[in-house]
């Protein structure tokens, strides 16, 4: 008899819960924008362009975003500042000028404190006997299978990473920031990849 935890019961309840997430309307019209894929499904594509690789390989939220962010902050202070000394007493002042940076600069602000979240700023390292996500290891024979969300809101993208495990539990990772410069076909690829040498 099949196991009643098996992969077409994990995928049934990760359909569930990302319709749970949906807006009411979008579930009313049986509308689904996540896409939920396994990460074999993913990796084949790409397998075949896969390098040789190292012991471990480490998918880490990279320092050159924060190198961007700090510098498009810098630059949005420096226009602020040089609406703020243009101004003449003899001119009228617009507030709004000076403002507009500074409203990006907020918003910036805001975004950066997500990067330093410790829930969605970790490392994934991948070695032929783990996965270690936020220092917790998972080993391969404890993986019943893992699974990539793509999920869409607006003109946004999330990305979770689904650990399925043989003992009946999921994880879940929100992996968005760590896939800012990477793509979550290459996760996968490299997932399957260790997977397989294990």
């Amino acid at each position: 008899m099949e196991p009643y935890f098996n992969r077409e019961t994990i995928f049934e309840n990760l359909v569930q819960e990302e319709n749970l997430e949906s807006s009411w309307l979008d579930r009313s019209l049986g509308i689904q924008k996540s896409r939920i894929y396994t990460t074999a499904e993913l990796g084949r594509e790409y397998f075949k362009s896969l390098p040789k690789e190292k012991a471990n390989k480490v998918f880490k939220v990279p320092r050159l975003l924060y190198i961007l962010y700090g510098a498009f902050v810098l630059f949005l202070i420096g226009l602020m500042l040089m609406a703020l000394f243009r101004w003449d007493a003899g001119k009228e002042f617009n507030v709004g000028i000076a403002l507009i940076p500074g409203g990006f600069i907020l918003i910036v602000m805001i975004v950066l404190k997500d990067f330093n979240d410790e829930n969605q700023n970790f490392s994934i390292i991948l070695s032929h006997n783990s996965m270690t996500i936020r220092n917790i290891q998972y080993n391969w024979d404890e993986i019943l299978d893992t699974f990539i969300i793509v999920r869409r809101t607006g003109r946004a993208t999330s990305y979770f990473l689904i650990v399925a495990l043989n003992a009946g539990t999921t994880d879940r990772w929100d992996v968005t920031n760590l896939l800012a410069f990477t793509t979550y076909k290459k996760l996968a690829t490299y997932i399957e990849h260790y997977k397989k040498i294990a």
